[in-house]
């Protein structure tokens, strides 16, 4: 219990200090995971597409990671305002 949450302590600084990184290696990661899985379990393929599976990755961090950063959290934040209460 100790060393996961020294982990994810790591990791929230991390993701405070660096938002956009941490949002592309995260998403990064998911999205190669999510094909592999896809790939290997629910396609039965006999090997893995590994540029497929390279492209996947790519996108996933690259747009899901970095530019949906960059739309909700500051896009979203110069046109609505930053509060963080139901009204807003």
């Amino acid at each position: 219990a100790a060393l996961l949450m020294f982990a994810l302590r790591g990791f929230r600084a991390f993701a405070k200090a660096a938002p956009a990184a941490s949002a592309a290696a995260v998403c990064t990661v998911k999205g190669s995971a999510s094909d592999y899985i896809a790939q290997t379990q629910v396609e039965s393929a006999a090997g893995v597409d590994w540029p497929r599976n390279a492209a996947f990755a790519a996108f996933s961090g690259l747009y899901l990671g970095v530019g949906q950063h960059l739309i909700y959290n500051r896009a979203f934040t110069v046109l609505f305002g930053s509060g963080q209460d139901l009204r807003t």
